[in-house]
């Protein structure tokens, strides 16, 4: 008795095991055919041309947008794994795959237009230029996972606005720009480490929210969330989305601050820093 629960536990473990490892490269066998167009079609991007040429090679971005692309189609499994679950999940990547390159190529022009806009942005504020070269550095598209490139227009929207506020009033921007600096801090140093994508994220949003409030955010956000989500990631609380962030909705009141809330003090806390 006590063999035969040992072996179902075995299984069951092995079980795991294999759909965490196994169910994105076995994905990818069953969609051969289809990653090999998709890598073929992706050559459209050296279409961009002018676009690219300042950024990196077009090969080399077509790799980079080859790799996230794929690792998008193939990442998204669920468990327990069944003949059932498998014949859905492959279903749903073909037909992610079906079409994606005329919408990916669009929404890289668009990236890569606001991008051109800003590096000549007249007047710009000193940092402009440090802030474009972190969110939209050579290798952007291998860095950033494929479900948050349709947020970058509205990050880069957000820079312009800056830009043109800026003149207006210098000192109004220094403030801001003084809430937002320790964060951005914060998020280099955590690139790598369970939890920093998802904090680099809400950053973004916080800028969005100081600069540009009109264009919205996708979430609630303020000082006040970051410091708490810093102060669990600091603890060994990883934080992790398990679907692509929302559409943005535009901002009513200032996110700059919020009412003062107990410190975290348990894993159920955290679930509502980052509410799927």
């Amino acid at each position: 008795m006590a063999k035969g629960k040992q072996g179902n536990n075995l299984a069951a473990n092995a079980s795991g095991l294999f759909t965490r490892r196994g169910l994105a490269a076995l994905i990818e066998r069953q969609l051969g055919n289809d990653l090999g167009w998709l890598e073929r079609d992706l050559r459209a991007v050296k279409n961009l041309g002018p676009l690219i040429s300042t950024l990196a090679p077009a090969e080399e971005l077509q790799a980079q947008a080859f790799q996230e692309i794929r690792a998008w189609v193939g990442g998204r499994t669920v468990a327990p794994l069944t003949a059932a679950v498998f014949g859905t999940v492959l279903d749903r990547a073909k037909a992610d795959l079906r079409g994606i390159v005329p919408r990916f190529c669009e929404q890289l022009r668009e990236i890569l237009t606001l991008r051109q806009t800003l590096l000549v942005q007249p007047g710009a504020h000193a940092g402009l230029d440090r802030d474009l070269a972190a969110l939209l550095p050579p290798d952007f598209l291998r860095t950033t996972p494929y479900a948050q490139l349709p947020h970058f227009p509205r990050y880069l929207k957000g820079m312009k606005l800056r830009a043109e506020r800026w003149r207006q009033n210098p000192a109004k921007d220094a403030e801001r720009a003084a809430q937002l600096a320790p964060h951005v801090v914060a998020a280099g140093k955590l690139r790598g480490r369970e939890g920093g994508e998802a904090f680099r994220w809400l950053v973004e949003e916080f800028r969005v929210s100081l600069f540009a409030q009109e264009l919205g955010t996708v979430e609630p956000v303020s000082a006040v969330k970051l410091d708490r989500a810093l102060a669990a990631l600091q603890h060994g609380i990883g934080v992790t989305r398990a679907e692509p962030p929302p559409v943005a909705k535009p901002i009513l009141s200032a996110g700059v601050t919020e009412k003062k809330v107990a410190p975290i003090k348990n894993f159920g806390a955290l679930d509502r820093l980052f509410p799927r």
